[in-house]
Protein backbone atom coordinates (compact mmCIF):
# COMPACT_ATOMS: atom_id res chain seq x y z
CA UNK A 1 0.00 0.00 0.00
CA UNK A 2 2.78 2.39 0.93
CA UNK A 3 4.61 1.71 -2.37
CA UNK A 4 1.47 2.51 -4.41
CA UNK A 5 1.06 5.77 -2.50
CA UNK A 6 4.70 6.72 -3.16
CA UNK A 7 4.34 5.98 -6.90
CA UNK A 8 1.12 8.04 -7.07
CA UNK A 9 2.73 11.04 -5.32
CA UNK A 10 5.81 10.84 -7.57
CA UNK A 11 3.61 10.69 -10.68
CA UNK A 12 1.54 13.68 -9.54
CA UNK A 13 4.67 15.75 -8.81
CA UNK A 14 6.14 14.87 -12.21
CA UNK A 15 2.93 15.81 -14.03
CA UNK A 16 2.74 19.09 -12.09
CA UNK A 17 6.35 19.96 -12.99
CA UNK A 18 5.75 19.18 -16.67
CA UNK A 19 2.58 21.33 -16.64
CA UNK A 20 4.36 24.30 -15.05
CA UNK A 21 7.25 24.03 -17.50
CA UNK A 22 4.86 23.86 -20.46
CA UNK A 23 3.00 26.98 -19.28
CA UNK A 24 6.24 28.92 -18.88
CA UNK A 25 7.44 27.99 -22.36
CA UNK A 26 4.15 28.73 -24.14
CA UNK A 27 3.38 32.06 -22.48
CA UNK A 28 6.69 33.74 -23.39
CA UNK A 29 5.98 34.52 -27.07
CA UNK A 30 5.81 38.22 -27.92
CA UNK A 31 3.24 39.37 -30.49
CA UNK A 32 3.83 42.13 -33.04
CA UNK A 33 1.40 44.98 -32.40
CA UNK A 34 2.67 47.61 -34.86
CA UNK A 35 4.74 47.68 -38.06
CA UNK A 36 5.96 50.94 -39.61
CA UNK A 37 7.98 51.66 -42.73
CA UNK A 38 10.09 54.76 -43.32
CA UNK A 39 12.67 55.90 -45.86
CA UNK A 40 16.12 56.38 -44.34
CA UNK A 41 19.60 57.15 -45.64
CA UNK A 42 21.96 54.17 -45.50
CA UNK A 43 25.60 53.65 -46.49
CA UNK A 44 26.61 50.62 -48.55
CA UNK A 45 29.45 48.89 -46.68
CA UNK A 46 29.95 45.55 -48.42
CA UNK A 47 28.79 43.18 -51.14
CA UNK A 48 28.78 39.39 -51.24
CA UNK A 49 28.21 36.94 -54.06
CA UNK A 50 28.55 33.17 -54.00
CA UNK A 51 27.68 31.32 -57.21
CA UNK A 52 25.36 28.33 -57.10
CA UNK A 53 26.96 24.91 -56.93
CA UNK A 54 26.19 21.19 -56.86
CA UNK A 55 27.11 18.93 -53.98
CA UNK A 56 27.12 15.14 -54.09
CA UNK A 57 25.55 13.50 -51.05
CA UNK A 58 25.00 9.83 -50.51
CA UNK A 59 21.45 8.97 -49.48
CA UNK A 60 20.73 5.27 -48.92
CA UNK A 61 24.14 4.51 -50.46
CA UNK A 62 23.15 6.24 -53.72
CA UNK A 63 24.83 9.43 -54.94
CA UNK A 64 22.40 12.35 -55.09
CA UNK A 65 23.10 15.85 -56.44
CA UNK A 66 22.03 18.67 -54.14
CA UNK A 67 21.82 22.15 -55.72
CA UNK A 68 22.77 25.14 -53.57
CA UNK A 69 21.35 28.41 -54.88
CA UNK A 70 23.55 31.43 -55.53
CA UNK A 71 23.83 33.98 -52.75
CA UNK A 72 23.46 37.73 -53.44
CA UNK A 73 23.83 40.17 -50.53
CA UNK A 74 24.43 43.89 -50.03
CA UNK A 75 25.41 45.06 -46.52
CA UNK A 76 24.39 48.55 -45.41
CA UNK A 77 24.89 50.62 -42.26
CA UNK A 78 22.19 52.72 -40.60
CA UNK A 79 22.34 54.24 -37.12
CA UNK A 80 25.55 52.40 -36.30
CA UNK A 81 24.02 48.99 -37.05
CA UNK A 82 24.74 46.79 -40.06
CA UNK A 83 21.88 45.24 -42.03
CA UNK A 84 21.87 42.88 -45.02
CA UNK A 85 19.57 43.10 -48.05
CA UNK A 86 19.30 39.99 -50.22
CA UNK A 87 18.36 39.39 -53.85
CA UNK A 88 19.73 39.40 -57.38
CA UNK A 89 18.08 42.69 -58.35
CA UNK A 90 19.52 44.53 -55.36
CA UNK A 91 22.97 43.02 -55.88
CA UNK A 92 23.12 43.92 -59.59
CA UNK A 93 21.98 47.49 -58.87
CA UNK A 94 24.39 48.20 -55.97
CA UNK A 95 27.34 45.77 -56.09
CA UNK A 96 29.88 48.31 -57.34
CA UNK A 97 28.73 51.18 -55.10
CA UNK A 98 30.50 50.47 -51.78
CA UNK A 99 30.74 53.69 -49.77
CA UNK A 100 27.78 55.33 -51.54
CA UNK A 101 24.79 56.71 -49.64
CA UNK A 102 21.39 55.47 -50.84
CA UNK A 103 17.79 55.38 -49.63
CA UNK A 104 16.65 52.29 -47.76
CA UNK A 105 13.30 51.23 -46.34
CA UNK A 106 13.44 50.77 -42.55
CA UNK A 107 10.89 48.35 -41.10
CA UNK A 108 10.23 48.95 -37.39
CA UNK A 109 8.21 46.31 -35.52
CA UNK A 110 6.91 46.96 -32.00
CA UNK A 111 5.94 43.99 -29.82
CA UNK A 112 3.56 43.69 -26.87
CA UNK A 113 6.49 43.23 -24.46
CA UNK A 114 7.74 46.74 -25.46
CA UNK A 115 10.64 45.38 -27.53
CA UNK A 116 11.43 46.93 -30.91
CA UNK A 117 13.09 45.23 -33.88
CA UNK A 118 14.36 47.10 -36.92
CA UNK A 119 15.63 45.93 -40.29
CA UNK A 120 16.30 47.37 -43.73
CA UNK A 121 13.95 45.56 -46.11
CA UNK A 122 14.94 47.09 -49.45
CA UNK A 123 17.01 49.70 -51.20
CA UNK A 124 15.40 52.28 -53.49
CA UNK A 125 16.72 53.61 -56.77
CA UNK A 126 17.32 57.34 -56.63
Amino acid sequence: MRRKMLIAITLMCTLFAVGVLTCILLVGCAKCIDTRYSDVTVTITDEYYRPGYNQVMYINKKPTLIWHSPDYRIDVTYGGNEYSVYGTDVWHAYHERIGDTVTGVLETKTYDDDSIKMRITELKEE
